[in-house]
């Protein structure tokens, strides 16, 4: 019924890593027909944050899918989304606050490859190497999407902190940008039923559960 109703096949999630991407994807599979699934990509172009026709051509061909992706706003990827016509959400987040998300992150993560400095040495220390690399590595990437979103109807760019503030209202603008009609009253739905599972926590265990919570820049006095 949802592809006669002319509900997209592949839905892609761009989102800034840390930034409620996991929490989004889940609210999105939450939509009657739609998984979250896994891909192939034989070319390895998701490895450097890239994306390619073939990540698209893997996925099922009768089935919906949402798929998450930290795809860089290079010109190629780009083109490659809007030539392929995939509505895309694009999800972001006030640096500061992923910034120290990032930072509690890598310190729950035994397995990251900052963990050992962020846990041995000191706190301003391993805050002074998050920042470094939220200036080199993501304010490039929010910035390209935002003018990416900009220009093309392809993209629709949302933030974290309006999703966190009202999320069953950002949820139906996103399902409208979709072309997904469900009834009014259905987003707020999905969203309790997702809350429900949602753990508010980070460690280990929580990471290799599944959707999670975590803190920002308030959780360590920050201020604008």
């Amino acid at each position: 019924m949802a592809r006669e109703q002319g509900w997209p096949r592949i839905v892609p999630l761009v989102s800034l890593p840390h930034s409620g991407g996991t929490w989004l994807a889940e609210l999105l599979t939450e939509v009657p027909g739609y998984a979250r699934r896994p891909i192939r990509d034989p070319d390895g172009c998701t490895a450097e944050h890239d994306v390619c026709q073939a990540v698209f051509e893997s996925l099922p061909a009768d089935r919906l899918s949402v798929v998450k992706l930290h795809t860089r706003p290079r010109r190629a990827n780009v083109e490659l989304l809007e030539r392929l016509a995939l509505r895309t959400v694009v999800l972001d987040r006030d640096l500061r606050d992923q910034c120290v998300s990032r930072y509690f992150h890598v310190l729950a993560d035994p397995w990251h490859r900052h963990h050992d400095h962020y846990s041995n040495g000191p706190k301003h220390d391993a805050l002074t190497h998050s920042v470094s690399v939220t200036l080199d590595e993501y304010l490039p990437w929010v910035v390209g999407w935002r003018e990416a979103s900009a220009r093309s109807g392809t993209f629709l760019s949302v933030g974290y902190e309006e999703l966190r503030q009202d999320p069953a209202a950002t949820l139906g603008r996103i399902l409208g940008f979709l072309g997904i009609d469900l009834p009014p009253v259905e987003p707020a739905a999905i969203v309790d039923r997702v809350e429900r599972r949602t753990r508010f926590e980070l460690s280990p265990r929580s990471l290799a559960r599944g959707s999670t919570a975590r803190r920002g820049w308030w959780a360590i006095g920050g201020t604008t």
